[in-house]
């Protein structure tokens, strides 16, 4: 091989990979406290942590959760029905691979009311105790990885289910026995667990300095059956009395075991898997916590904010608190979100759509995501609908409407998104814009942000339907006693609600409305469904052929909108 052709591959090699996800996070529900664990089961994402409520981005819904909940998927919306609550931290989480339970581990006596030492399955579907799967341990758990029947756990027990087991065990998913051969030992803590993608091996990390009495320094492998260790021994990032290299937390793929690193400064290691040599490693500024390997990237958590690495120019990367790797060669990848505050990310999983963040973090990208984040894959992702119309009003003004009228306006001032959104202000007379649909329709999703400064008496409208004639067919409003409602012009009928609605806040609100046979009306306020305003109503046969914004009635009030949209189909937070 000639010099040349050899530089040429060198640099090849050198160029990071594409980011394929989206690194502002999608607008879901968030938590008060440290998210540990995340798992995605289904239609569900599933949280543990030190948290005591949830609530949507805006703080304008804010319900109780103990340390354990679950999000809508598709909407990012808290589960209503969905609700074990633990008495204390949950460190860890996993799915039965039916996908029908959730275990978790933690610093926890009891959940949902039942006694529950450190160790639990819940059902995904209903969140119900499995009063027949019962494994207490002596003291935290903290790692736990399903492979097959097998549950392991790591964690600084010395006892499961009253039997010796110092930091590591194996039980039965279904019945929670423990395995009698499974019984390796750690000196020190246990932090995380992960199958090999071939179910040869578990990886251990972890405080430790010895497996089963054999030399293994936070980092080694397990028969999956008998426990045995393997010979398969990395070289430790460091060996340091204090502030030690600890091993936080592993991932695997056929190839690599990529390693999240504490210590001096913190570092992301890959080993190889047939013979645990390093492949590479990155440096940080600040301990690596969380890793998880997706589609040729290493994705890294940790409190790191000013360093991850270099740039393939040789620049020092800036990454505050998540970044990538290339997976094959460690080139620091261009995913960059700003995570901000406290301690950071403390754990990181995927879907073939998204990329899922928990941690100590209160904003990502200058959004208020706290402690929980969801990242859309550009790739990946399920196509958008089309769309019916949409107005982020990022034009300056209103041109996208058939017709505006009054005080309504794009200004700059008051905004949800971009540099413009439409703002009412009259006083006494009428502000409102309707548009023309591009055909008639007999089922219709609006979507639209809203904020309300000031607002007269009676009922103030913030959107409607209408026929192609411009006779109305439906209202949203919000009461005069400041609660959610709607109105059935073709009826004559109000329906209300007893979802509030604060003056100086954001909110966001859609509804289905349907007409013909099987009329009806669907609501909901920042992705969570309002009780009282799903309905069937009749409306009539004429279909849905223009959409109003904000009240044309002669009104005083002050109403901001932002990301108006209507679709055939539910509209994305």
């Amino acid at each position: 091989m000639t010099a040349g052709v050899a530089l040429l591959l060198v640099l090849a090699l050198a160029v990071p990979a594409v980011a394929e996800v989206d690194k502002t996070p999608d607008d879901t529900w968030t938590a008060n406290g440290r998210v540990n664990a995340v798992v995605t089961v289904g239609d569900r994402i599933y949280l543990g942590g030190a948290f005591t409520e949830v609530s949507n981005r805006s703080g304008s819904q804010v319900v109780a959760r103990n340390r354990l909940a679950a999000f809508d998927a598709t909407t990012g919306a808290v589960v209503p029905d969905w609700n074990p609550g633990a008495n204390d931290e949950v460190l860890a989480l996993a799915a039965s691979e039916d996908g029908s339970r959730l275990f978790a581990g933690g610093r926890f006596t009891s959940v949902g009311g039942e006694q529950r030492l450190r160790l639990a399955a819940v059902g995904t579907a209903d969140g119900a105790v499995d009063r027949q799967w019962v494994a207490h341990a002596s003291w935290h758990v903290r790692a736990l990885e399903v492979s097959g029947s097998r549950l392991y756990v790591g964690g600084m027990f010395a006892k499961i289910k009253g039997v010796d087991r110092l930091r590591l065990a194996a039980l039965d998913t279904v019945t929670s026995a423990l395995d009698p051969t499974w019984a390796p030992t750690a000196d020190d803590q246990v932090w995380a667990l992960k199958s090999a993608p071939d179910g040869s091996r578990v990886y251990v990390g972890g405080f430790f300095r010895t497996i089963s009495g054999e030399s293994r320094d936070y980092l080694a492998a397990l028969d999956p059956v008998s426990g045995a260790v393997s010979s398969w021994r990395p070289t430790a990032a460091c060996i340091r009395d204090r502030n030690p290299c600890n091993v936080l937390d592993v991932d695997a793929d056929g190839d690599h075991v990529y390693a999240a690193v504490a210590g001096p400064g913190g570092q992301l290691h890959a080993y190889r898997a047939g013979d645990a040599t390093r492949a590479w490693r990155i440096y940080a500024d600040g301990d690596v916590q969380s890793v998880h390997v997706r589609d040729g990237l290493v994705y890294a958590g940790g409190h790191f904010y000013k360093r991850f690495g270099n740039n393939p120019d040789g620049s020092q990367a800036v990454r505050r608190r998540l970044a990538a790797a290339d997976a094959v060669t460690g080139a620091v990848d261009a995913f960059d979100p700003v995570v901000e505050t406290n301690l950071g990310v403390w754990t990181i999983t995927s879907t073939p759509t998204h990329l899922y963040i928990g941690g100590d973090f209160t904003s990502v990208e200058g959004a208020p995501q706290r402690r929980f984040a969801r990242f859309a894959d550009l790739a990946n992702a399920p196509p958008a609908p089309a769309g019916v119309f949409a107005d982020g009003f990022e034009s300056g003004d209103l041109s996208r409407w058939t017709r505006a009228y009054g005080s309504l306006t794009a200004q700059s001032e008051q905004v949800f998104t971009g540099a413009y959104a439409a703002r009412a202000t009259p006083e006494g007379a009428r502000a409102w814009a309707w548009r023309e649909l591009p055909e008639p329709y007999d089922e219709l999703y609006y979507r639209l942000r809203f904020r309300i400064d000031a607002r007269g008496g009676g009922q103030t409208y913030l959107a409607k339907l209408r026929r192609g004639d411009g006779s109305p067919l439906f209202g949203l409003f919000v009461g005069s006693d400041g609660r959610l409602g709607y109105r059935n012009m073709a009826a004559g009928v109000n329906r209300s609600s007893a979802a509030p609605v604060a003056d100086g806040r954001w909110y966001e609100a859609q509804v289905r409305v349907r007409t013909g046979a099987g009329g009806g009306v669907d609501v909901w306020l920042d992705g969570a469904p309002v009780a009282g305003l799903s309905l069937a109503e009749d409306f009539g046969s004429s279909p849905i052929g223009r959409v109003q914004l904000a009240d044309d009635g002669l009104r005083t009030h002050d109403l901001t909108f932002d990301d108006v949209a209507v679709d055939t189909a539910p509209v994305a937070p």
